[in-house]
């Protein structure tokens, strides 16, 4: 039987590879609609996040900051990032950012010094 660990692993590997299969439908869909229409449709994370926040205080302020101005250009500036980008950031750390105790050897030890 397989242990807690080994299951986490599997379960983020397969949720990493869901991820970034989300991510070629998204770019398989944009290259259609482009070659059908000849214009790209630069579907943006904000497209994306938009129905999730609009009504909502957090877009309000994003709309109209009256403080955080820096913040606010930041948020802007990352919610303008084509959408498929903010997948792969996603997906990866869907597969490295869960558990990066995965990835290492915990019994590495360092180097002891010589005398």
């Amino acid at each position: 039987m397989s242990s807690g660990r080994e299951r986490m692993e599997w379960a983020q590997a397969i949720g990493g590879l869901a991820a970034f299969a989300a991510v070629f439908l998204v770019l398989a869909i944009e290259v259609l609609l482009r070659l059908r229409s000849g214009v790209w449709p630069g579907w943006s994370i904000g497209t994306a996040v938009n129905p999730l926040i609009s009504g909502t205080p957090f877009a309000n302020w994003l709309t109209d900051p009256h403080s955080w101005f820096g913040f606010r250009r930041i948020l802007v500036w990352a919610l303008d990032l084509p959408l498929w980008i903010g997948m792969v950031l996603l997906a990866v750390a869907l597969v490295y950012g869960l558990d990066p105790g995965l990835y290492w050897n915990k019994e590495r030890t360092r180097p002891t010094k010589r005398a």
